[in-house]
């Protein structure tokens, strides 16, 4: 058995080892759901309970308004008149009302301290403060919009000094969060590699397999950052996540005003807080975060990350490669290998048939339709996947069957004896064999019936395209068991929250990265930082969450359905109707 179809016969060991955890567990309806649940389920998650729901609610009342009420109070002891302190901090406010005449204290209202540390540098955080502040973080809102905001309800906001006591607060509670998950995800993942039987060597350092994906934003030769995550292949949990920057706004501006002598005296006291962590160039970023990333795993999980799932085009893994004079992050005898995701081979066929399509516009032959296009894809890469675990051989019949299908005529009806079989196959012609049907006339069913009618040197063309992807240099390098739509959707719920508009403190964007992958593993309740910080959700919000997090089903999950249905829809109405035509000429 060659390598490859060990490790896609593994890729169905680890899904059957996890959906076993998720009956043991009572969770195999969740596992089927979406990636959230099975994610959860693997990393054995716990539902937040009812001590994370308050019936609490909160009210914005005019200072004055409250002042007024509260005077009209009495001492209990002199029957005096009361003096009223009303002292607001941002969304909180200190209450104080005073008998004037004895000094003793009628009421007192003091917000809720959050000081969980009892560290004189947190003293003075508030419960409606810190849920605010957590709040505007995670959505990537500044101070300085943060401030328009409570001027503009005239609420009195935090300073500036307050508001980063807050966020680091906030961050501390993010780290300690991270390291939870991090040893539940080491758990996970020597419990799933251990069901497909494979376990660490005399070391105690196992080699798995992963997907790795980036995205950088580029704002001039010499100012960019980005970030690159590394995704599990077989649970979908996110093992490591890296963010750099090149670019300092506040060495710029430094440079600018001072002399070169006192500059350099600043930048050492300014290294700690230098929003720059990368002084390479673009070429050297991405060695520079799959190195880091690298060298954390046998530390963090005890692993190592050996197989590395990416797109084609991609040269992200060819640099992993030649790291370390060619021989990889791990040294020679660990080395790495790099594949392709089946989605490749989609989009390499599509991107092969367009220039196909130019050409014969050109010699005036019939057109290659994008809509014909569209499903010779579709039925390739759905013909791949229904061969899954299956030998090479079978994978190369599997990509030859939609180019046989296609390409079929009345007189060849052998050529769709490599189509996939059964009453629900998306070929029409064993379809209609499975339910005892006439098989229409490819005219009317077909998605490609001038094939013939092509010259030779078009026919050599479309035909060579196959056997490209059916050759065995391409295929023993191209897993076709994933694609990489969880990595680009991940790193698009990651700028989504950190935005692309403006410039951004790096200590923001690592916030922003930690917490996007935090929800990403653990859901949108158990992800967040209200447990850690001690603060609380309303039922409403409860409720919400559960929403969002039932409702995580991608847009690309839905496409993809949408297609499969609407083709094997399509083939049965075209088939029904062939039949029935013929049923009314006989």
């Amino acid at each position: 058995m060659d390598g490859i179809t060990a490790r896609r016969k593994a890729k169905v060991a680890a899904h059957e080892a996890i959906k076993k955890q998720a009956d043991v567990t009572g969770e195999r309806e969740a596992y089927q759901l979406h990636g959230v649940a099975r994610r959860k389920t693997v990393l054995e998650v716990q539902e937040a309970g009812t001590e994370m729901i308050t019936r609490k609610a909160n009210v914005l009342l005019d200072a004055e308004v409250l002042e007024s009420t509260l005077g009209m109070l009495k001492c209990d002891d002199c029957n005096g008149s009361v003096k009223v302190l009303v002292k607001p901090v941002c969304v909180d406010t200190v209450v104080s009302v005073t008998c004037v005449d004895c000094n003793k204290i009628v009421l007192e209202i003091k917000p809720k301290l959050m000081n969980v540390n009892k560290t004189e540098k947190e003293k003075d955080i508030y419960e409606n403060n810190l849920s605010l502040v957590l709040t505007l973080a995670s959505r990537d809102v500044s101070y300085r919009e943060f401030f328009d905001a409570a001027e503009s309800m005239k609420i009195r906001g935090l300073s500036y000094k307050s508001w980063l006591k807050h966020l680091r607060y906030i961050h501390n509670a993010l780290l300690k969060k991270c390291d939870v998950m991090f040893l539940k995800a080491r758990s996970a993942v020597q419990m799933i590699y251990g069901e497909i039987g494979r376990h660490p060597d005399t070391d105690g350092i196992l080699n798995i397999d992963v997907s790795y994906e980036s995205a950088w934003l580029d704002q001039g030769p010499e100012r960019y950052y980005g970030v690159g995550v590394v995704i599990e292949l077989y649970t979908g949990i996110v093992l490591d996540w890296e963010f750099v920057s090149s670019y300092c706004h506040e060495c710029k501006e430094k440079k600018e005003d001072e002399v070169q002598g006192s500059y350099d005296e600043w930048k050492r006291s300014h290294e700690r807080n230098c929003n720059m962590n990368y002084k390479g160039d673009s070429d050297g970023r991405e060695e520079a975060v799959v190195q880091r990333m690298c060298s954390r795993s046998v530390e963090r999980y005890q692993v190592r990350y050996v197989v590395f799932i990416t797109e084609r085009d991609s040269n992200a893994c060819d640099k992993i490669m030649q790291m370390n004079n060619g021989q990889g992050p791990y040294g020679a005898k660990h080395a790495v290998v790099k594949e392709e995701s089946v989605s490749h081979l989609r989009k390499e066929l599509g991107a092969a048939l367009y220039k196909v399509r130019d050409e014969m516009i050109k010699m005036k032959c019939p057109e290659l339709t994008k809509e014909v296009i569209g499903n010779i894809q579709s039925h390739c890469e759905m013909s791949v996947r229904q061969n899954l675990g299956k030998s090479r051989k079978d994978m190369k019949r599997a990509i030859f069957s939609s180019y046989f299908h296609c390409t079929a005529v009345d007189d060849t009806p052998d050529r769709h004896q490599f189509c996939p079989q059964g009453p629900d196959s998306l070929c029409f012609w064993q379809k209609a064999r499975a339910r005892n049907q006439t098989p229409p006339p490819h005219r009317e069913a077909n998605m490609f019936t001038n094939f013939f009618d092509l010259t030779d040197e078009i026919k050599d063309k479309i035909t060579h395209i196959y056997g490209r992807l059916a050759d065995d240099d391409y295929l023993i390098h191209c897993r076709l068991v994933n694609t990489l739509t969880s990595n680009k959707t991940l790193l698009g719920w990651v700028w989504h929250r950190c935005g692309r508009e403006r410039y951004r403190r790096l200590e923001m964007l690592q916030f922003a990265t930690a917490l996007t992958c935090l929800e990403w593993n653990m859901g949108y309740t158990e992800g967040g930082l209200h447990k850690e910080l001690g603060l609380k959700y309303t039922p409403h919000t409860a409720r919400m969450k559960e929403v969002m997090e039932r409702s995580s089903v991608t847009r690309y999950q839905k496409k993809k359905c949408i297609q499969k249905e609407t083709l094997l829809s399509s083939d049965e109405l075209q088939t029904d109707d062939a039949s029935s035509k013929s049923e009314a000429t006989m």
